[in-house]
């Protein structure tokens, strides 16, 4: 049953002389290319639009087939695999079931270089593309790429931002300057109780002298569903990252760019954050979405993957300068063509009071 998976990307010089995968490859291959045939000859007299609907269906049918659903429409073909409940077994079941009803050699990571159905369906339609006398390119939307001079200014087209003192906006950031009033306060009652961390005297280990700060407001306000994530997975993910993946939307939002259109697009994610003090909260063993809920990678990775971009994506911890150098970053990418748009940010909370105390 195995063999084919196990020598699809090269031959196995283990396998190749034992009679019965002899056999195994043999019936594959003859199988595989009927099943493309049948396949072609389903697809030919079809239009384009029609074509990438069957593939569509396709993938849905197998993926549902392997999480054990009988109904396939029930899946979205824009939600990604892992979303789906899919995991790396099964991620190798659907690759096998795949190639074996189009005849086609599917890549071994095929589910998390193309994480969605529909992603999948693509490629699979630009590989029956030449078979079905049109190119692989036909139906795809051509971006054309704007030839940057090295020393052109970049534009910031849109901002999405939290800052202490109820700062949520632009607007909120203007009017805060422009009255003049004061960012520094008590510490939120939510964090911890600063009686147990405060002493007046300097001098004394393990205490912060000082009682105030600048704080952000209502960090455990999150809208998991909003964007696609459990609330079992929310709950460990560090509000640093919460903060990130919303003022990321509402950036696009204040420049006029609906975010689904960025699906597969040239564009970077760039972000500047430290260590994560959000773990030092969690009583108890850890759980599953534990290590990529608090990770600093996994800050700018969540974004990219949440809004399907294939430009560079990345986290930089560079201390007080985090953000100017994700913004350097950012800039460096655009000019050297390594992306088409870039979202550049940075956040620092403290959740615990480890830090605080230290600083």
């Amino acid at each position: 049953r195995f063999t084919p998976s196990f020598t699809a990307n090269r031959p196995s010089p283990l396998l190749a002389d034992l009679p019965e995968v002899k056999a195994a490859l043999d019936a594959s291959g003859a199988s595989d290319e009927g099943d493309e045939a049948r396949l072609l000859a389903r697809l030919r007299p079809l239009s384009e639009t029609e074509r990438r609907r069957t593939l569509v269906n396709l993938v849905l049918r197998e993926t549902a087939a392997v999480l054990g659903y009988d109904d396939a429409s029930r899946l979205d073909p824009q939600t990604g695999f892992v979303d789906l409940g899919l995991d790396s077994l099964m991620a190798v079941e659907v690759r096998r079931r795949l190639q074996r009803e189009t005849g086609l050699t599917l890549p071994a990571t095929l589910v998390f270089d193309h994480p969605s159905p529909q992603h999948v369906a693509d490629l699979v339609y630009d590989n029956l593309a030449p078979a079905l006398g049109v190119s692989a390119e036909e139906g795809h939307e051509e971006s054309a790429r704007v030839t940057v001079d090295g020393h052109e200014p970049i534009a910031i087209i849109g901002v999405g931002l939290r800052m202490p003192g109820g700062i949520l906006d632009l607007s909120d950031l203007w009017n805060f300057l422009h009255e003049g009033h004061e960012a520094v306060g008590p510490l939120p009652p939510s964090r911890w109780n600063i009686d147990e961390f405060y002493d007046p005297d300097p001098e004394s280990k393990g205490h912060s002298y000082v009682r105030e700060g600048s704080f952000l407001e209502q960090i455990d306000q999150f809208d998991p569903a909003f964007f696609g994530i459990s609330p079992r997975e929310a709950k460990n993910i560090d509000p640093q990252h919460r903060f990130l993946l919303e003022a990321a939307w509402e950036a696009l939002e204040t420049a006029g760019v609906v975010p689904s259109t960025l699906r597969d697009s040239m564009t970077g994610v760039f972000v500047g954050l430290g260590p994560s003090d959000y773990d030092h909260l969690r009583q108890g063993p850890g759980e599953a979405y534990t290590f990529i809920g608090t990770q600093t990678s996994f800050a700018a990775g969540r974004i990219s993957f949440s809004l399907g971009l294939q430009g560079p994506a990345f986290a930089v911890d560079t201390a007080c300068s985090s953000s100017l150098v994700a913004f350097h970053l950012a800039c460096k990418s655009l000019r050297n063509h390594e992306c088409d748009l870039a979202l550049a940010g940075g956040v620092q909370i403290l959740a615990a009071p480890d830090v605080f105390v230290q600083l």
